[in-house]
């Protein structure tokens, strides 16, 4: 949808920065929803689209049951975050505030969940796009850096969300012979045949 949306758009001579999100004009409310989809080139384009499609498929295989209801947040709540907050001297447009926000969301809840494959999948995140941690900073007037810290916001906030639906859903099942008895007052009963036939300790 991205892609084509910037497809059509540069054939039709459209200007995106009417898409884009203006912090405080009442104008650029729309952006909330429409920026994720405008982007200033085909190299800015590529980027996001790369890095969105990586982090929506971790998501998709490892968070399927809340997967639309995390992009969805993602989407409109960065925007909302960067319109009230974000630099007003320009519109800010493209899908990196989205990307920070469900990387974000892999990542804290990767390592909150306790769950291996969740965990697992947090540190590759970390290791292949541990340069985006720059982009939180103003190191670039060109870069939004103030909508990448609206996304991780976001992405931090959503995995508090969530935390207590992922952590029941991968609490560990323990075994049968795992579990005490609720009226045995010895915790060690089921594992002593003599003291099961026997309780009083005689022969």
């Amino acid at each position: 949808m991205i892609l084509s949306s910037y497809v059509i758009g540069v054939s039709l001579g459209f200007d995106f920065s009417r898409w884009g999100i203006r912090p405080g004009s009442h104008d650029s409310v729309l952006g909330i929803l429409q920026s994720p989809l405008a982007h200033a080139n085909m190299e800015h384009l590529l980027s996001n689209v790369s890095s969105l499609f990586m982090v929506l498929l971790f998501l998709g295989v490892f968070y399927t049951r809340i997967f639309i209801q995390v992009l969805s947040l993602s989407w409109l709540l960065t925007g909302t975050v960067m319109f009230l907050f974000a630099r007003n001297q320009f519109a800010h447009i493209g899908a990196s505030g989205v990307v920070y926000a469900v990387t974000g969301f892999l990542i804290f809840t990767g390592f909150w969940t306790g769950n291996a494959a969740r965990k697992t999948v947090a540190m590759i995140l970390i290791l292949f796009y541990g340069s985006m941690f720059w982009g939180l900073f103003p190191l670039d007037p060109k870069v939004s850096w103030d909508g990448h810290l609206s996304g991780l916001s976001v992405g931090l906030i959503l995995s508090l969300i969530f935390m207590k639906k992922n952590r029941k859903e991968f609490r560990p099942v323990l075994p049968e012979w795992y579990k005490i008895p609720e009226n045995d007052a010895d915790p060690y009963l089921v594992f002593d045949d003599n003291k099961k036939q026997n309780p009083e300790g005689t022969e």
